[in-house]
């Protein structure tokens, strides 16, 4: 959880987020095919951004910040035939 100043219209947020393509190419059974693996990341920065708000007036948490985004990573891998 993460309380600002009442007055404050909305939080700094700040992300970065990555993705790296590399294709590649495998002859199977006499056939050129591509393959491509993908690598993502996601808010590399691991900073505080927020997707919900607290917007009930009369909660003791009333504009108060949750559910934190984290770092987080993803694979592909892609078989074009």
């Amino acid at each position: 959880m993460y309380s600002w100043h009442r007055d404050a219209a909305i939080a700094f947020l700040a992300s970065v987020d990555s993705q790296l393509i590399r294709p590649f190419h495998v002859t199977i059974f006499h056939r050129e095919h591509t393959l491509r693996t993908e690598l993502k990341v996601f808010n590399a920065t691991s900073h505080f951004n927020p997707r919900d708000v607290q917007n009930n007036i009369s909660s003791p948490n009333y504009r108060a910040l949750f559910n934190k985004v984290s770092t987080e990573s993803r694979g592909k891998l892609e078989f074009d035939f």
